[in-house]
């Protein structure tokens, strides 16, 4: 009955293509972290740019 469930030439290609989910998993995973490390800055400035624009560092009329 396992012959069935189980032929003997299955495993190979199972197991190439997780392999290969598992590598796309990963290249698409350091890609979208990329993303997110290089628009992080622009979306949200750290505090260096909040306090060159705050009412304190303006000069005074």
């Amino acid at each position: 009955m396992s012959i069935l469930w189980n032929p003997p030439n299955c495993n190979a290609p199972a197991s190439l293509r997780a392999v290969m989910a598992v590598a796309w998993y990963g290249i698409r995973t350091w890609l979208a972290s990329t993303a997110v490390v290089l628009l992080t800055p622009q979306l949200a400035p750290g505090p260096d740019a909040c306090h060159r624009h705050s009412a304190a560092t303006a000069p005074r009329p």
